[in-house]
C-alpha cells in the first residue's frame, strides 16, 4: 500500500501502526512465550520512542508554535458569527480547520473534495510537493463561483502559493468580481486574516434601492471585524496616525440605469463625504453622492470619513434611485 508520505509534522501515518501493534501485542500476549514478546515489545517502543525523538514531532505538540489549526478555529469561527446566515461557499488551500469550525460549504481548491479537480490532475503531476499538486483557478472562480478564497493557509493571502492559484495572475476578470477584505477575529484569538471576497456577497435590495455593506468596502486603515450587534462592520481608522485629515474607503457595485444617490449608514460616518464614479473613469474634483447612469454600469463608491482620533464604523451604504420604477 502506497500513499505517499505526508509533508506535515508529528509522523501522522505511524499512528494507525502503533495503534494496531499495541492491541496485538495485547493479544498476542494471551498465547505465545514471553520470547515472543520480547521481539514484539521492542518494535513497539522504537515506534514510540521514534516518534518522541523527532524535532519536527516535538515543535508540532507546542500550540505556539504549530498554530495551522488554531489560526483556522479563530477563522472559522469568525465566518460563521459573521456570515453564517448567508452561508457563503469558500474555498480554500487549507481545508481542514476553518471549513470545519466555520460549518460551511467548503471547496478544497487542491482538489481533495471536489471531483473535477481530482480527474483534470496537471500534466507534471509528481514532480511538486506532495498532496498541493492539483488545482484549477479558472474552474474554481468561473465554475464554483465562491464567495470567499483564502490563498495559502488559514490567515489567507493576497497571492496564491500553490498550484489551486494557477492563472490567478493572468486571470484579467477576477479583479472585477473580487475584492480583498481584510479582516481580524476575535476568539479564542485576535488574528488578522485576509480573503478575495465576491463583489456581490450581501448586496440587498431591488431596483429602487441597495444595500452595500461595509465588509464590503476595502481602504489603508480599515478591515472588518465583528460589531456590537454581533453583525460585520467595517471598522476605520483604529491604525491611522493623528496627523492624518480623513480616512478613505471604497467600494464597487453595479448600478441598473437610473439617478442613484449615496448614504453611508454607521457610527461617526454621518459627515463622510462620497464620490460616485463609473469604473475605471477619472475622479472629479468636486465630491458627488449623486451619479446618473443610461445603462447597467459597475461604480465605484469613495468613502472619505473625517478623521478625529476615534475610530469609526461603516454597517453599509444605501444607495436609492431618485426616479423610482413602480412596483
Amino acid at each position: 500500500l502506497t500513499i505517499g508520505g505526508d509533508v506535515h509534522p508529528a509522523s501522522r501515518h505511524f499512528i494507525p501502526i502503533l495503534v494496531l501493534l499495541t492491541f496485538f501485542a495485547a493479544e498476542y500476549g494471551k498465547t505465545r512465550t514471553r520470547i515472543d514478546l520480547l521481539v514484539l515489545t521492542p518494535t513497539i517502543v522504537f515506534l514510540f520512542l521514534f516518534q518522541v525523538a523527532s524535532a519536527n514531532n516535538r515543535w508540532a505538540a507546542l500550540p505556539k508554535e504549530q498554530k495551522l489549526t488554531w489560526d483556522g478555529q479563530s477563522v472559522g469561527l469568525f465566518l460563521k458569527e459573521a456570515f453564517g446566515e448567508l452561508q457563503p461557499l469558500i474555498a480554500v488551500d487549507a481545508a481542514g480547520a476553518t471549513p470545519y469550525f466555520s460549518e460551511l460549504p467548503s471547496l478544497d481548491m487542491l482538489g481533495l473534495n471536489d471531483g473535477y479537480l481530482t480527474r483534470h490532475p496537471p500534466a507534471d503531476l509528481g514532480n511538486g510537493w506532495i498532496g498541493h499538486e492539483i488545482g484549477d483557478f479558472r474552474y474554481v472562480v468561473s465554475q464554483r463561483s465562491p464567495h470567499f478564497i483564502f490563498f495559502c493557509g488559514a490567515l489567507g493571502n493576497e497571492m496564491p502559493c500553490f498550484a489551486s492559484g494557477r492563472n490567478f495572475v493572468a486571470d484579467e476578470s477576477f479583479h472585477g468580481r473580487y475584492f480583498l477584505m481584510k479582516f481580524r477575529t476575535s476568539t479564542p484569538e485576535k488574528l488578522d486574516a485576509k480573503a478575495w471576497v465576491r463583489r456581490d456577497f450581501g448586496l440587498v435590495g431591488g431596483e429602487n434601492r441597495i444595500g452595500v455593506p461595509g465588509y464590503g468596502f476595502t481602504g489603508a486603515d480599515a478591515f472588518v471585524r465583528i460589531g456590537a450587534s454581533q453583525k460585520a462592520v467595517l471598522s476605520i481608522g483604529s491604525s491611522a496616525s493623528e496627523t492624518v485629515g480623513s480616512v478613505r474607503v471604497s467600494s464597487e457595485v453595479l448600478l441598473p440605469a437610473g439617478t442613484w444617490r449615496a448614504v453611508p449608514v454607521g457610527q461617526g460616518v454621518a459627515n463622510a463625504a462620497i464620490q460616485l464614479t463609473p469604473r475605471g473613469a477619472q475622479k472629479n474634483e468636486m465630491i458627488a453622492s449623486t451619479i446618473t447612469v443610461t445603462s447597467e454600469t459597475p461604480i465605484t463608491i469613495d468613502l472619505t470619513v473625517p478623521w478625529d482620533g476615534a475610530t469609526k464604523e461603516l454597517y453599509e451604504v444605501i444607495l436609492d434611485r431618485l426616479d423610482k420604477r413602480p412596483g
